[in-house]
């Protein structure tokens, strides 16, 4: 490879790496509250939905028996990350404020 074309890809990989976001801190946590109700691991989704409403973005995984929900609760409250396996709550994880 020349000289010139080593430059361009070294410069390209620090440039990439400078716009890299990095990934949030997850903290796990065995409950979280919404609308007066504590949700716990084991709830069904339906009781997640009942009490917390349509998480704002839902990614299917393992054939669609993993399910990951993200519910953002504005700039004043925490991010949730709740993991359903075969529509059981599996884990919740608290990122940085939405």
């Amino acid at each position: 490879m020349s000289k010139l074309k080593t430059i361009a890809a070294l410069l390209a990989c620090i440039w990439g790496v400078g716009s890299v976001k990095a990934a949030p801190r997850l903290d796990d946590v065995p409950s979280f509250r919404c609308a007066g109700e504590t949700i716990v691991i084991g709830d069904r989704q339906y009781s997640v939905i009942e009490a917390c409403g349509a998480p704002d973005k839902i990614t299917v995984s393992g054939g669609g028996t993993v399910e990951k929900w993200i519910y953002n609760f504005g700039p004043t409250e925490f991010i949730h990350y709740v993991t359903f396996v075969h529509g059981r709550l599996s884990r919740i994880q608290v990122g940085e404020y939405g």
